[in-house]
């Protein structure tokens, strides 16, 4: 209906030992045993450690306040007249402040708005921020629309990238205490748990079933559903893997072990691509190896890893055999790549950290349709790569690092008018070098990006993108142009910049792991964590100045 008063909102939050800050004729009421509401004050309550291992980090289990009783009780044993000026003062409902903060302001003055009844003036300060008074009479008004737990009509599930729990054949749920854990520790409480459907029988072999499965698409990561390349296929008896992986090998399959039995090599066809495929049999150890992690995986499936999005399903089979028959290794994809040749865009897989996954959870088809974020486009044309009048720059060849402009375009060739650069002799060369950083060796006066945003009155990231390469598409047109100063391009550990104008410099950073890394970012449930030596010794941050 409407918000509470402040007292009112005291009254549903703080406990009975902090009674004494509220005016007196509410402390009664959350102490005394007469009061209607008593019973939202206890004085001793248990405290739910579930997954918790300090006592501050435990749930305090307190009873609800049922808002309308509250406001009835005060209503009727709190009349305004029981209140003094100030305590009525206080307690209604005032004006909206409206804080901004302003990132290119560097001065200025915020009034007092009770200056002359506090007897304080105006704050005279280089702040970065300006208070706004709005009234608001909304909470005079009867609502007309309330909150529904519904969906907007229209709703399509499952959506891309967005999680659903319909995608995978579930054949029923429950209620257990099955001991979940996603925080480390067990948890006490029933946990919904959803139970797979049997698979059929299995008897295809090992070999014809990878030759129709690796190098294909498929889905992963339930019930988020990730688009995933399948590079390696296992069971019991042996494994199968694209040539692609056969060095990024989690682990998990015993391709690294030294004392490996014959390797066959067989090519197919896949999508009128030649494929190279190698089946390693496993001898008995592995075998053995094979099947307790194909149990181990079952059961973190059920009870959880340790951490959120992992366990709470069931993957049931027959009692007398491993429910598990085959186990799909897969590359998570990471994203689109520009071909720089053709301006196509192609699909990019992790090249390490390999999910291993059991086949039960996984979907061959998009639940959802394609991911409008992830789908490929052809080559471009030269016209829509080029078009007439477009500015070039040589990056290779005779005039490397010369501008021209498009002047016309056949279907393979782009004509391209440019001024010839003026050839220097090396002695020429050399001075003009030695000159310049002399020149930028007694240019000291650098400013940082905060200070040179400021000055400039803008916000800082939006100076930051100015100074390097900021690419605009104007709608109805297929190319786009760089309206960015280019001064700057982080490359790696060696950042370019244009001398005499920007410069960069290296701060000490964090010495932890990279969470996000180019071409290996995005990890999922059944990813293997434990063999990653990445060299992190680079973790220095690049700073820049102008």
């Amino acid at each position: 209906g409407r918000p509470l008063l402040p007292f009112e909102q005291l009254m549903g939050c703080l406990p009975p030992a902090s009674a004494g800050l509220l005016p007196k004729p509410y402390r009664t009421l959350m102490t005394s045993p007469q009061s209607p509401i008593l019973h939202f004050y206890p004085t001793s309550f248990t405290v739910d450690m579930n997954g918790k291992r300090n006592p501050w980090e435990g749930v305090n289990l307190l009873p609800f306040i049922d808002s309308k009783l509250l406001q009835d009780t005060l209503r009727e044993c709190i009349p305004p007249s029981a209140l003094s000026v100030k305590e009525r003062n206080r307690n209604r409902f005032g004006p909206v402040d409206l804080y901004v903060v302003q990132l290119s302001e560097t001065e200025s003055v915020v009034p007092c708005p009770l200056g002359p009844s506090l007897g304080l003036p105006d704050l005279h300060a280089p702040v970065r921020s300006t208070v706004t008074y709005l009234p608001d009479t909304s909470y005079e008004h009867t609502p007309t629309t309330c909150f529904e737990p519904k969906l907007v009509p229209g709703t399509q599930i499952p959506y891309p990238g967005f999680p659903s729990l319909h995608v995978l054949p579930i054949a029923s749920h429950s209620l257990e205490p099955v001991g979940l854990n996603c925080f480390g520790s067990p948890s006490k409480y029933p946990n919904c748990v959803l139970t797979l459907h049997n698979l059929p029988p299995l008897t295809t072999p090992l070999q014809v079933l990878a030759s129709q499965v690796l190098g294909k698409s498929l889905y992963i990561n339930w019930p988020m559903m990730h688009e995933a390349q399948v590079v390696g296929l296992t069971n019991e008896t042996g494994q199968v893997l694209l040539d692609i992986a056969a060095t990024s090998s989690n682990g998990k399959n015993n391709t690294k072990k030294k004392k490996q039995t014959k390797t066959t090599t067989t090519t197919t066809n896949n999508k009128n691509k030649q494929q190279q495929l190698k089946f390693t049999p496993f001898t008995a150890q592995q075998s053995e190896r094979w099947r307790k992690e194909s149990l181990d995986m079952k059961q973190s499936y059920h009870t959880g890893t340790g951490v959120p999005g992992s366990g709470g399903v069931v993957i049931s089979g027959d009692e007398n055999s491993n429910p598990i028959p085959f186990r799909l290794l897969c590359r998570p994809l990471q994203g689109l790549k520009t071909i720089a040749s053709t301006g196509a865009t192609r699909k990019v897989w992790a090249s390490s950290h390999l999910a291993d996954i059991p086949l039960q959870l996984a979907l061959w088809s998009a639940p959802a349709g394609p991911d409008p974020r992830y789908i490929e486009n052809a080559a471009l044309s030269i016209q829509d790569r080029f078009p007439l009048e477009s500015s070039v720059l040589f990056v290779q060849g005779k005039y490397k690092g010369t501008l021209g402009k498009v002047v016309a375009h056949d279907t393979r060739v782009v004509g391209v008018e440019c001024t010839t650069p003026t050839t220097l002799s090396s002695s020429s060369i050399e001075s003009v070098a030695r000159r310049l950083v002399q020149a930028v060796q007694q240019q000291t006066q650098y400013l940082s990006s905060g200070e040179a945003a400021s000055i400039l009155k803008i916000p800082p990231n939006m100076f930051g993108k100015l100074m390097g390469s900021l690419p605009v598409q104007i709608h109805g047109q297929g190319s786009a142009y760089d309206v960015g100063l280019n001064l700057k391009y982080a490359s790696g550990s060696s950042p370019l910049y244009v001398v005499g104008y920007t410069r960069a410099t290296k701060k000490g950073g964090s010495t932890a792991a990279a969470p996000w890394k180019a071409g290996d970012s995005l990890q999922v449930v059944g990813s293997d964590t434990t063999n990653n030596n990445d060299d992190d010794s680079n973790n220095s941050i690049i700073k820049w100045e102008y």
